[in-house]
């Protein structure tokens, strides 16, 4: 109202006069558009719980491997949580419950699968005849021993240790590109004065030799030393330098042959 008061009276004072300019002092900018605000729409659980069944069963179609396995069971997790996210007072809560009972049968047998696909593939880098041995991969010896002391755990050394109840402990593994060259066993447990004769050492250390190990020969070195070879032919695809030799020498407290307390299972033919 004042500002039209001041208009007014400027027109007023124009009146007559030849020329007279007058501004108006309104402003005729246009006001400032509102910032838009993005709203996400949040993503519907049995969407996403469809979404990962269809992928899941894609994939087992050609599922083999271990790896192949596990991207499997993965995806059937992921849609039972997107399924069990869904509230009680959801509309798609009823056909939520209707297929977690579905998809907790298919990840069950998917891991199944799994722990077949594991097994196998330990199998194929197992080269010994218990596993734990010259010519396996290191993910043997930590399938029957657990995670190697951390203290050890890069090459040319691992060392596993074992509870109180079995009668090898200790075990050192000697690796190149995670391959067991080397394997020295503690015979002696958790009691250092515990002795093994000889034919209950070869007895208890037979696991660590290769599936195929033929003995070839046997001598002493010294009075604390004994020393058996054997030859492999597939330790000769895996350590081709050694020719297939595998040896196992036994130390024993001196020129007591049958009063052993170390073993070790080596790849080559140098004691």
């Amino acid at each position: 109202m004042k500002q039209l008061l001041s208009l007014i009276a400027l027109y007023g004072l124009c009146f007559g006069m030849s020329s007279c300019s007058v501004q108006d002092t309104t402003s005729n900018t246009s006001p400032s558009p509102l910032p838009q605000v993005t709203i996400s729409a949040q993503p519907d659980p049995l969407a996403e719980a469809l979404k990962y069944g269809s992928q899941a069963s894609e994939k087992t179609q050609s599922a083999s491997t271990e790896e192949a396995w596990n991207e499997v069971t993965t995806l059937w997790q992921q849609a039972l949580s997107s399924l069990q996210a869904i509230p009680v007072d959801s509309e798609n809560y009823g056909k939520a419950q209707e297929k977690i009972a579905t998809y907790q049968a298919n990840f069950n047998y998917a891991n199944e699968q799994l722990a077949k696909a594991k097994e196998e593939k330990l199998k194929s880098l197992q080269v010994s005849v218990g596993g734990g041995g010259v010519g396996d991969h290191i993910l043997v010896f930590e399938a029957k021993y657990g995670i190697a002391d951390p203290k050890f755990s890069a090459d040319p050394l691992a060392k596993f240790q074992c509870n109180e109840a079995e009668s090898v402990c200790a075990i050192s593994v000697f690796v190149i590109n995670q391959i067991a060259y080397g394997v020295d066993i503690d015979l002696t447990g958790f009691n250092s004065t515990r002795r093994l004769s000889k034919a209950k050492a070869l007895e208890t250390i037979k696991y660590a030799l290769p599936k195929d190990a033929k003995k070839i020969k046997e001598w002493t070195i010294g009075a604390d030393t004994s020393v058996i070879s054997y030859s492999s032919e597939k330790m000769k695809t895996i350590f081709p330098e050694d020719q297939g030799t595998i040896i196992v020498v036994m130390w024993h407290d001196d020129n007591r042959p049958n009063s052993i307390f170390l073993a070790g299972v080596w790849s080559g033919d140098n004691p």
